[in-house]
């Protein structure tokens, strides 16, 4: 309500059910509301600042484009080409599925819909005010996976990363787990955080929803913990896959090569050379099949984002 009454926010983007909530709890006005279901996105849009000197302290408003689908095929490549040469800095705002329950009173159970959001922005390809030259935008994205659990079956977040993804940055909640018959279906435990961090194809990822409210049994200085041990073992993990993977790759495009000299040799080559023989581009192409690194990180209480180190 503060918010409403700031006046600060011109748009809200909201799942089914919340819409008419903001109406009339609120008193929202249905105009600022652009209501989502799952894999439903809105773009918007809003023009940039310029060196005119009519158009400097202008107040420049954003204005909804279109709502669009994570897997709409429809729009051809010429219009997605459009899109991403722009003289407007572009947002895209889209609702992703997640699994927890919702309500607001006990007679009103899953009558809303419950969501993570996507966010993807994109610089104007026009000129703005802190450059003189005109540069390729690069999009940024960011996952927000709210309050979730994490389907034991069902590929969920891995639909996520596929439509949505790859992300620049995730939230990804990390408490309130136990105990785990209870809360399994809505929330998820540090290992299973990082399984979702891996299936949606973040690039990096902080964690949320634990040390604010004591919601479950387990302590509240315990999933951090749990968080970066296993981040730790994960990483081991793949570091040891990925020494594996290469020495099998290595050797077996070693023999390929050797059985492919020996050939040349018995056909009467005698040019060739067993020292030419060496690793070919197929061992870095395995290597880009193995899974990254996973960085997951922690920010304290108090700190922000901008604080932990750069990779």
């Amino acid at each position: 309500l503060e918010l409403i009454d700031s006046n600060k926010v011109k748009f809200w983007v909201v799942p089914l059910g919340i819409k008419s909530w903001l109406m009339d709890r609120a008193g929202v006005s249905p105009e600022d509301i652009v209501e989502l279901e799952w894999w439903q996105g809105v773009r918007i849009s809003k023009e940039p600042k310029t060196k005119d000197s009519d158009c400097i302290n202008k107040v420049v408003l954003p204005e909804v484009e279109e709502l669009v689908r994570a897997f709409d095929t429809t729009a051809g490549e010429e219009q997605q080409c459009k899109r991403g040469d722009s003289n407007k800095h572009g947002l895209v705002i889209t609702c992703a599925p997640a699994q927890h329950w919702c309500s607001r009173s006990p007679f009103d159970r899953n009558r809303r819909l419950w969501c993570s959001w996507a966010v993807r922005a994109t610089p104007s390809a026009a000129k703005s005010i802190e450059t003189t030259t005109h540069s390729q935008p690069r999009s940024h994205s960011f996952y927000f996976a709210g309050d979730t659990g994490l389907p034991p079956e069902f590929p969920l977040h891995h639909q996520i990363g596929d439509r949505l993804g790859p992300f620049d940055l995730a939230a990804i909640p990390i408490g309130a787990y136990e105990p785990n018959w209870f809360m399994r279906e809505s929330h998820c435990n540090p290992a299973e955080a990082v399984k979702i961090h891996q299936a949606v194809r973040a690039r990096r990822s902080v964690a949320i929803h634990f040390d604010t409210f004591d919601l479950a049994d387990e302590p509240r200085e315990e999933p951090p913990q749990l968080l970066l041990k296993e981040v730790c073992r994960v990483n081991v993990e793949i570091a040891r896959l990925a020494a594996e993977v290469v020495a099998v790759a290595d050797q077996v495009d070693m023999a390929t090569q050797l059985g492919a000299l020996e050939g040349q040799i018995g056909a009467g080559d005698t040019e060739s050379n067993i020292s030419e023989v060496e690793p070919s581009s197929v061992v870095a192409e395995v290597v880009e099949m193995l899974p990254p690194l996973v960085d997951f990180e922690v920010v304290s209480r108090g700190g922000s984002i901008e604080s932990l180190p750069r990779n």
